[in-house]
């Protein structure tokens, strides 16, 4: 009960013992709060009174909620780039991004960025760290590309996901390009597939008419072809994983999956390799390994039989994937459009497969330079 002596002002009421305080500010009623004596309570709301008078009163409930962002903005200030980037990956893992892209990621940062960098905080990372990192890596232009494409993509979901304002790094990757790859002479294809074993003599075959990736043409089972259909096709939809511990099959890198006509030539060497070199199961590997846990013909024991292959034909300096770069530049030139090239290659992207497209285009040129153009009279 309130004394009689006790004259409470306007807005402040007796509430269990204490001092219950409120305010009207632009026709809403604020609650600024409970208060053990009188005295305070009055001070609250003379301060609170004075603020709206000259336009600067923030309400509780705004203020409140301007405290807490202040305090995640320090707990995110305090991340450190490992703990982010463990947490990042493992949300790639959960959106379904392929286990060798994540695989690959983790190792770049632990063999090049972690070691450096793992203990500073995000928001520690500036401009210049960054700059000042890169600049004194002692590794190959491609790997540094690599590093630069991680820490990018790292840091830029770090944006995304509000632990930090924005991204330091600003480097730019494209000063170290990928290269698209070297076209191979349809007679040097032939001459390094006859150079293999004959048990994977095909593989080569498959690389360049097909297009394939070196992991699909692991990842093969007989099931795989249908030589007897009307238009004869292989399908991509697994892959052998090197990746991974063990090496084991996986899905093909995102999207890729696809089915592809054969070239006619291809077809009795497909039918005599199945019938040679793979068992009769539907899900035989079409390349065996020995010992392999997967059966399947590790990336290691084929990477042995075609370095001598290329020593042994004088070309040492065709990887496998130019292989593949080489049957889709020829593809191109036989008139393949954009979304041929994407579908045949397994592509998302489309700038990779304009570089087919600038093939095609340099074939269109040498052709129509070649057409006897004379002068009207």
């Amino acid at each position: 009960m309130v004394r009689k002596s006790e004259q409470l002002r306007r807005g402040i009421v007796k509430d269990k013992g204490t001092y219950r305080v409120r305010v009207t500010y632009e026709g809403v009623r604020y609650s600024l709060g409970n208060f053990d004596t009188l005295a305070s309570a009055e001070a609250a709301q003379d301060k609170a009174k004075g603020e709206i008078a000259v336009k600067m009163f923030v309400p509780p409930n705004e203020e409140r909620a301007t405290r807490q962002q202040a305090r995640e903005a320090r707990d995110r200030g305090s991340v450190t780039l490992r703990a982010w980037s463990e947490r990042w990956l493992n949300e790639q893992r959960q959106q379904g991004r392929s286990e060798s892209t994540i695989v690959s990621r983790q190792s770049v940062l632990r063999a090049h960025v972690l070691g450096p960098l793992g203990d500073v905080p995000l928001s520690a990372l500036t401009e210049e760290r960054l700059d000042d990192f890169m600049a004194g890596l002692t590794v190959s232009a491609s790997v540094r590309r690599n590093i630069g494409l991680c820490l990018r993509a790292c840091l830029n979901a770090a944006v995304k996901a509000k632990v930090i304002a924005i991204s330091p790094y600003s480097i730019p990757v494209k000063d170290a390009p990928r290269s698209a790859g070297k076209v191979v002479s349809t007679e040097d294809i032939a001459r390094l597939s006859d150079a293999m074993p004959p048990a994977l003599s095909l593989a080569v075959m498959l690389g360049a008419w097909c297009q394939m990736r070196l992991g699909e043409v692991l990842g093969l089972q007989r099931r795989d072809f249908d030589l007897v259909a009307k238009v004869p096709n292989v399908t991509i939809d697994r892959q052998l994983n090197s990746k991974t511990s063990p090496p084991s099959l996986t899905p093909p890198k995102a999207g890729s999956e696809r089915t592809m006509a054969l070239h006619a030539a291809m077809v009795p060497l497909i039918g005599a390799h199945l019938s040679e070199h793979v068992g009769p199961e539907p899900s035989a590997p079409v390349f065996a390994g020995k010992g392999s846990r997967s059966g399947h013909l590790s990336q290691s024991a084929f990477d042995r039989a075609y370095s001598a292959a290329r020593r042994a034909t004088g070309l040492d300096g065709v990887r496998f994937h130019d292989l593949r770069h080489s049957g889709l530049t020829y593809f191109a030139q036989a008139g393949g459009t954009l979304a041929d090239i994407m579908r045949r290659g397994g592509h998302k992207d489309v700038k990779v497969a304009m570089r087919y497209q600038h093939a095609a285009l340099e074939r269109e040129q040498a052709l129509m330079n070649s057409l006897p153009i004379g002068r009207a009279k």
